[in-house]
């Protein structure tokens, strides 16, 4: 039994291209976040995954600028989920 065959489309974001494998201070991440933003505008899928593949390190900042920003701008409109987090320091910086 089939209960839910719809595909909601999404789109990937590689968050590596905003940042580098060591993504440390604000400065990094409010220009991945504007790097990230401006692709998202032109975008109209709901769901967005962020790809932090090649993401080796990146401090509470720098994530902070990243994610809680853009969390905080698209709130009701996008939602987002992170995919290849490197390691358990990555993860908690993230969340």
């Amino acid at each position: 039994m089939v209960v839910n065959t719809v595909k909601t489309p999404s789109f990937r974001v590689p968050v590596v291209e905003g940042t580098s494998a060591e993504a440390w201070g604000i400065d990094r991440g409010r220009t991945a976040f504007a790097k990230i933003d401006s692709v998202l505008r032109d975008r109209s899928e709901a769901i967005v995954e962020l790809d932090f593949a090649g993401v080796e390190r990146i401090d509470v900042s720098c994530a902070r600028e990243v994610v809680a920003s853009l969390l905080r701008k698209y709130r009701g409109v996008r939602w987002f989920f992170a995919t290849h987090v490197a390691n358990e320091s990555v993860r908690e910086n993230i969340d």
